[in-house]
């Protein structure tokens, strides 16, 4: 995005100076629309940081929540050999 305004504010640019017709007051606004540009790159960049960060610590919840219910169902296997153990235990008596 900020390489596609600041190729248009060259065009712009060029195609005033190459006229002959560019004034102070439009090479201004040029200036402020790459100055724009530039922070909205920056605030681009900040939020897709966040995302990242924000992204990352998800991963983080996911891949300890899947641990959990791994170690709770070799939990819940261990249980049902023991009681499967013990009933063939009882029958045997």
């Amino acid at each position: 995005m900020r390489n596609k305004t600041i190729t248009l504010m060259l065009a712009v640019m060029m195609a005033g100076l190459s006229s002959g017709c560019a004034t102070v007051a439009q090479l201004n606004e040029v200036r402020d629309i790459a100055r724009q540009a530039q922070a909205d790159a920056a605030q681009a960049s900040n939020t897709v940081e966040s995302a990242t960060r924000a992204a990352d610590q998800a991963s983080s919840k996911a891949d300890r929540a899947l641990q959990a219910a791994e170690d709770a169902k070799a939990c819940c296997q261990r249980n049902s050999d023991k009681i499967d153990r013990m009933f063939e235990k009882s029958m045997q008596k």
